[in-house]
């Protein structure tokens, strides 16, 4: 192939993490919306991405995810990831603390039906009553935990962590793995009394055990802990 002077061939971008682009939007259910928004990424160089749903009320969250399971079923978008409802109200960021829930099987499983099968990830709160059976859930059904919006210590993120990599290893191969969602957006800042979820998400991603995502915008994230974490700590390769 050859390409004009100037030209970056870049790999596709892959997208674990994503609302919506360009004015259309996963989250709401209208399904011309959504296709706007995978059409712009598609456009744009991202080949790879899930359709990030929001913490919203049982019956919307089942009607969004039946609206998505169209994009996936025609390979539009490799499924769907849930940002909630169980997280914590502590750290809800932009979350609706009106809908957060305490972890609930029933409707996890009533997501996964409702998507056929394409929930792929989800993001939780480990410290919420029931998380363990939660986490338990979620592998067996085929969707990987993914911690966030959580106001845990240090100790109790670790063995979170833990177990869903432990779980999922059984279950898929050393290869699959739990991941973090937003890193340091949506938890308690690192202090050097009260380490919190930060301090353990990065051991954890330095031992290559869960990955962590990050969101370096002005708003969510400054270039020093980003840098920081992803180039010095826990190195590049554990990070998206």
């Amino acid at each position: 192939m050859e390409l004009p002077s100037g030209t970056l061939l870049l790999p596709g971008l892959v997208d674990l993490h994503c609302h919506g682009a360009a004015g259309g939007d996963f989250p709401g259910g209208d399904l011309p919306s959504a296709r706007s928004a995978e059409d712009f990424l598609h456009a744009s160089g991202t080949t790879t991405l899930l359709a990030s749903l929001v913490t919203a009320p049982r019956e919307d969250l089942l009607r969004v995810a039946e609206t998505l399971r169209i994009l996936s079923e025609e390979g539009l978008v490799a499924g769907i990831h849930a940002e909630g409802p169980f997280l914590s109200q502590a750290r809800c960021g932009a979350q609706d603390p009106r809908v957060l829930l305490e972890p609930d099987l029933h409707l996890l499983r009533d997501l996964v039906e409702s998507s056929g099968g394409y929930l792929r990830t989800m993001t939780y709160a480990p410290e919420l009553p029931g998380a363990a059976a939660l986490v338990k859930s979620m592998v067996d059904l085929g969707v990987t935990p993914s911690l966030g919006h959580t106001n845990a210590d240090a100790p109790t993120t670790a063995t979170f962590l833990t177990q869903a990599a432990n779980l999922l290893a059984s279950a898929l191969g050393s290869n699959a793995r739990p991941t973090v969602t937003h890193l340091f957006n949506g938890m308690p800042s690192l202090h050097h009394r009260d380490p919190g979820p930060v301090a353990a998400c990065l051991r954890m991603a330095a031992a290559c055990t869960a990955p962590s995502n990050l969101l370096p915008t002005a708003s969510t994230c400054t270039r020093t802990p980003y840098a920081w974490s992803s180039h010095s700590l826990a190195g590049r390769t554990s990070f998206w």
